[in-house]
């Protein structure tokens, strides 16, 4: 079969923070918003916040953003139970978007993506073909984030499982 999906490359600002529980008020009021539960995400109009462990984040801004968000983060945990780290030049964004997403999907990752198991908001780190990925459900797309060195095969791969 035959899908027709939309992939575009992205480049966000990607900011990953790790901290103790004791830190997360202070990383939250710096946000403006509360971090996610693992496998969950939350943030505002121009931010997304993803929650990869117990006390993992990625955050995901607009690139003009990047510098001013990573120095309040740095800032706000001033090195005391956390640390904040940019990863926008070792990770890009994959954004599926189209009919037949889901059946794409399953062919690629070891999920059951049904939005009973993986709603929208949902996110988490999974085998994506031979390399890994954390994906991410929104509301028509998935965003695969992938790292920079294999995000062509991540391309060729979701081609081939599209029929093209």
């Amino acid at each position: 079969m035959r899908y027709d999906l939309t992939i575009t490359e992205r480049f966000d600002a990607l900011i990953t923070i790790r901290a103790t529980q004791q830190r997360r008020a202070t990383i939250e009021a710096t946000l403006g918003f509360a971090l996610p539960q693992p496998g969950r995400s939350n943030g505002d109009a121009a931010r997304t916040c993803l929650g990869v462990a117990r006390d993992e984040w990625l955050l995901v801004a607009p690139v003009a953003q990047e510098s001013t968000v990573f120095t309040q983060l740095d800032d706000a945990i001033n090195g005391d139970g956390g640390i904040v780290v940019v990863m926008s030049n070792a990770h890009c964004c994959l954004e599926l978007r189209g009919a037949g997403l889901a059946d794409v999907m399953a062919q690629i990752v070891p999920l059951d993506l049904d939005t009973s198991a993986f709603p929208i908001g949902a996110a988490t780190r999974t085998a994506f073909g031979r390399s890994s990925a954390l994906i991410h459900r929104r509301e028509q797309q998935f965003d695969i984030y992938i790292d920079t060195t294999v995000a062509r095969y991540g391309r060729v791969l979701i081609e081939a499982c599209c029929g093209k």
